[in-house]
């Protein structure tokens, strides 16, 4: 088991089941969306879960966080179960966008020391990895017939959460 900050940082991704969800669907829509979205996806939605942490930080709200993130899984779910291409802007914005309901939602109420801040940080970007790594080992095993239906497994636990929160 990791202890101490870093490690309990880096388990947060993983013990969080919506922000796991949008974290893993963001990985395999990068990989549905190719290599020019190698970098873009993954970043907008690094800035969106800070941003969503910010805005608790400076005490700004957002109305209905749980349903946000809720939908934000549905969402991102369909996204990949529909192989959905929106490169560049449009396709970053709709990843920021999701990232801000998971990190307002999520995190934003969270208060750690900066080696768990960091540690966080490495768990994001190891579940964002796994995403992709799931997209290209489903992808050239099975093809993107496999991919999609686990966008079509995140967008109905998504539903399930949504259920939950309601």
């Amino acid at each position: 088991m990791l202890t101490g900050d870093f490690g309990q940082g880096m388990l947060i991704p993983f013990s969080v089941l919506p922000l796991l969800l949008t974290l893993v669907a963001a990985g395999l829509w990068t990989d549905q969306l190719g290599d020019r979205e190698a970098w873009r996806l993954p970043a907008a939605f690094m800035v969106g879960l800070v941003a969503g942490i910010l805005l608790v930080a400076f005490d700004l709200n957002l109305p209905y966080p749980a349903i946000g993130a809720a939908v934000g899984v549905i969402v991102l779910g369909v996204v990949v179960a529909l192989s959905v291409a929106l490169h560049g802007f449009l396709g970053m914005v709709l990843a920021a966008a999701v990232a801000l309901w998971q990190g307002y939602a999520e995190l934003g109420a969270i208060a750690h020391p900066l080696v768990r801040w960091i540690g966080l940080g490495v768990g994001v970007v190891l579940a964002l990895a796994a995403g992709i790594g799931l997209g290209a080992m489903f992808g050239r095993a099975l093809g993107n017939s496999a991919i999609r239906f686990l966008g079509l497994v995140i967008a109905a636990l998504g539903l399930w959460l949504l259920f939950q929160v309601m």
